[in-house]
C-alpha cells in the first residue's frame, strides 16, 4: 500500500484557484477567456510544483483536484483548452507534471465531484455527468494518471436498474475504480451485483490494496454497522 495526499496542501505554498459560472457570466466571452486562461495557467503550473513536493515529502500518490480547469464542461461559459489565450503553456504544463510523476513513480488520481451521478434516472443528470467524466479522463491522459475513483450513486428504488445504468461509462473509454467509502454499494453482495449486472470491461471495484485515500474513513463506517 502507498499513502496519498488529497489535492491540497496546508504548509507549502501550492494553491489552485476556481471560479463559478455566476462570476463568469456577466463576462463578454474575451474577458471569460482571458479569466479562465489566467486561472488555468495559476492550476497547471501549481500541479508541477505539487508533484515536485510529494516527491520531495515522500509521499507516493496525489488525488488532483477534479476542478483543475474549473467549469471546463459547463454549457454556458465551458471551453477546450485551445480556446485560451495561454492553452498551449497549460498543455506543457501538464506534460511537465506526467513526466515528473513517471519519473518518481507516484502514482496520480482523480475523483469526480459528488454531482456526478451516472446511476440517476434523470438523464439530464447523466448527460452532464458523461460529460464531466470525459473532462476527466482527458486530463486522466494527458496526466498519466492511472484511475478515477468514482462513487456508484444512489440505489433509486431498483438497484439493478441503477447498477445498469453504470454501464454508459464505458462511452468514456476510461477506466473506473469504485470508492471505498460508498456505502450504498460497499457490501460485497452488492458488488457482485455489479460485476453481474454491469458485465463492462471498463468496471471498476472496490478498492483492497490501494492507494489509502479514504480507508481509515470505511473502518469507521464498517465498524459502526
Amino acid at each position: 500500500m502507498r499513502f496519498g495526499l488529497c489535492c491540497l496542501f496546508k504548509n507549502e505554498e501550492i494553491t489552485f484557484r476556481t471560479t463559478t459560472a455566476k462570476a463568469l457570466s456577466p463576462l463578454n466571452r474575451g474577458e471569460q477567456l482571458l479569466k479562465l486562461s489566467a486561472i488555468c495557467l495559476h492550476n497547471a503550473h501549481n500541479l508541477k510544483q505539487a508533484v515536485t513536493t510529494i516527491n520531495r515529502l515522500g509521499i507516493g500518490a496525489f488525488r488532483v483536484m477534479s476542478p483543475l480547469f474549473p467549469r471546463m464542461t459547463h454549457p454556458e461559459v465551458g471551453y477546450a483548452l485551445d480556446d485560451l489565450p495561454a492553452g498551449e503553456t497549460i498543455a506543457q504544463h501538464m506534460a511537465t507534471s506526467r513526466a515528473l510523476a513517471a519519473s518518481h513513480d507516484l502514482r496520480l488520481s482523480f475523483h469526480p465531484d459528488q454531482f456526478v451521478v451516472l446511476s440517476s434516472p434523470h438523464a439530464a443528470v447523466v448527460r452532464n455527468s458523461l460529460r464531466e467524466l470525459e473532462y476527466q479522463g482527458e486530463l486522466a491522459a494527458a496526466l498519466g494518471a492511472e484511475v478515477i475513483n468514482l462513487h456508484a450513486g444512489g440505489v433509486y428504488g431498483d438497484i439493478g436498474q441503477s447498477i445498469r445504468r453504470l454501464r454508459l461509462m464505458d462511452a468514456t473509454g476510461q477506466t473506473y475504480r469504485q470508492d471505498r467509502d460508498d456505502l450504498v454499494f460497499a457490501y460485497r453482495r452488492t458488488n457482485i451485483q455489479i460485476q453481474r449486472l454491469a458485465e463492462s470491461p471498463r468496471l471498476f471495484r472496490p478498492v483492497e490494496n490501494g492507494d489509502g485515500f479514504h480507508r481509515g474513513r470505511q473502518r469507521l463506517c464498517e465498524g459502526a454497522r
